[in-house]
């Protein structure tokens, strides 16, 4: 079980601590969005931008991602995506549609063969 610190009163039962950030700071994922990026594709690499807020309590701080937008349609210049005006276009037009009251976190890239 992990050991989850919010201010919020919020069911999280549905998340799991991902990433390896500073002992101070602690990522978590709900486990729909996590389902999201692990889904089965064609794709050898797939391109996520995180949703969801960031809380501070005293020195430390959590980010809880709470939804994951799919980058469609994006290059990769030496194996990393290369963001553009049109790959930032389609995200906000995403954000305004269904996650307005979120913020972006953070990205993902998921890249077959790969551990998480």
């Amino acid at each position: 079980m992990i050991e989850i610190e919010t201010e919020k009163n919020r069911n999280l039962k549905n998340v799991k601590q991902i990433g390896t950030p500073r002992e101070e700071n602690k990522i978590y994922i709900e486990n729909m969005a996590y389902n999201k990026i692990k889904e089965d594709a064609y794709q050898e690499k797939r391109v996520f931008v995180l949703m969801g807020h960031t809380e501070r309590m005293e020195s430390k701080y959590a980010t809880f991602i709470e939804a994951v937008i799919p980058v469609r349609e994006i290059a990769f210049a030496g194996g990393v995506p290369r963001w553009n005006n049109m790959v930032w276009s389609e995200i906000f037009r995403e954000i305004k549609r269904l996650y307005e009251d979120m913020i972006i976190v953070g990205w993902a890239m998921d890249i077959k063969g790969m551990s998480p």
